[in-house]
């Protein structure tokens, strides 16, 4: 018996008969004048099954089938029964058939159906928009059962294993993917295409792709907090997870994945920020020797001995030269780390988008830092030079005879050249 020839005389006799509303779901009364094309359906579907018709009356009175020498024009009134070979061949609509055909959750869709919100049979052209849809989900679920390695099959359905990084209890997270969805969750799936291809074209890569795969599905999973989920979010968030494979194979092309990529940018990141911090300690423990310069020229220059104070004024001449060699040393040190920013940031150049966003980002913030620095740095080397100043002041006012005696050499010196 041919299913599809059965379903094919089963659909026709049925738009004939107007589409009347099932009863039961598995049933319809049906009404219809007799006329030759009617005759050779129901005595078709007969000879195929003769469970699908039922209480069979023509102008009331019963009769037995096939039917033989009746008159066109006479009223039938007949029970179609819905039938079943192997399945259910009448579905409501795509809702009905996604929700009752157990097939569809491992990814198969009936030879044979037809739906009735629809008015579509299979094998005739025209494909409803939503049906087409359907088959790419199953085509979908088809791709993930090859492609993840730990797949738990059952006679109805698929859960996929995927592992996720738990950062705060570090460790993993499983999550554990029913292959159920409804038809709201329905999506085009554009570029569905591209990932099978890597099932068939078994190159060198295919196994690095397919592990891209993994790897943008767990990037996508690790956001969600359950861990029991439903493919219909996955569907529901395509496009995201075909952008993150996108950006992962990109940056897998020059040797990363996604995750060592941006692990990879962190640690250099840290590393640099940690030599500018270094310098930036460094320079502040140098720097209290200010202060303590000032302090320690205050106490001494109290003493009323001349040559003393002139001789820790000279001392303190010291840390300001100290100081500014010292900090122009950070400067060029800063100076090499600003190069080493560039250098090692430049590697990291990536034509995606997102990456390169990253990328800049902390780039950015390394070179704000560094520059920051640099700007204190300096206004501390002219700081350096308090110290003297100070001790300028103090002996000046100390010691008023300082310069009384400067002045009367100036005036001499003049008097010597102007005069002779």
């Amino acid at each position: 018996m041919d299913k599809q020839s059965l379903l094919n005389d089963v659909v026709k006799l049925y738009r004939l008969c107007g589409k009347p509303n099932f009863m039961d779901g598995t049933a319809v009364n049906c009404e219809i004048l007799l006329n030759e094309e009617v005759t050779l359906l129901i005595n078709a579907i007969y000879c195929q099954n003769e469970d699908v018709l039922g209480s069979i009356k023509c102008d009331g009175d019963y009769i037995d089938l096939p039917i033989q020498e009746l008159k066109t024009g006479q009223d039938l009134t007949f029970r179609l029964n819905i039938p079943l070979i192997e399945h259910k061949l009448f579905f409501k609509d795509i809702a009905d058939l996604i929700t009752n055909y157990t097939g569809i959750k491992i990814g198969k869709l009936p030879e044979s159906f037809y739906l009735i919100g629809e008015d579509y049979l299979t094998t005739e052209a025209n494909e409803p928009e939503k049906l087409i849809q359907l088959r790419r989900v199953c085509r979908w679920i088809l791709f993930l059962d090859k492609a993840l390695p730990h797949t738990d099959k059952s006679n109805n359905s698929f859960t996929f294993v995927l592992l996720t990084e738990d950062k705060e209890n570090k460790g993993f997270k499983k999550h554990l993917i029913e292959s159920r969805f409804t038809f709201a969750d329905l999506k085009p799936l554009d570029g569905l295409e591209s990932f099978e291809e890597m099932l068939k074209n078994q190159d060198l890569h295919c196994s690095e792709r397919l592990a891209v795969v993994r790897n943008a599905l767990e990037e996508l999973l690790s956001k969600r907090p359950a861990t029991n989920q439903q493919l219909g979010y996955i569907l529901s968030e395509f496009e995201v997870f075909k952008k993150l494979y996108q950006d992962n194979y990109e940056t897998y092309i020059n040797g990363f994945s996604l995750k060592d990529f941006k692990k990879e940018v962190i640690e250099k990141h840290q590393d640099v920020a940690s030599k500018i911090d270094g310098a930036l300690y460094d320079v502040i423990n140098k720097a209290l020797a200010i202060p303590v310069s000032i302090v320690t020229i205050g106490a001494l220059i109290k003493e009323d001995q001349l040559i003393n104070s002139l001789v820790v004024s000279c001392a303190v001449l010291l840390v300001p030269v100290l100081m500014w060699w010292l900090i122009g040393q950070h400067l060029k040190r800063l100076e090499e780390i600003q190069l080493d920013i560039k250098e090692i940031f430049d590697k990291f150049e990536n034509k995606k988008e997102s990456a390169a966003q990253f990328v800049d980002e902390k780039r950015q913030s390394l070179v704000d830092r560094s520059k920051s620095i640099t700007v204190v740095l300096k206004i501390l080397k002219w700081l350096g030079f308090a110290p003297v100043i100070a001790a300028i002041f103090l002996l000046l006012n100390k010691f008023p005879a300082i310069p009384i005696f400067f002045c009367d050499i100036y005036y001499f010196i003049v008097y010597f050249v102007f005069c002779g």
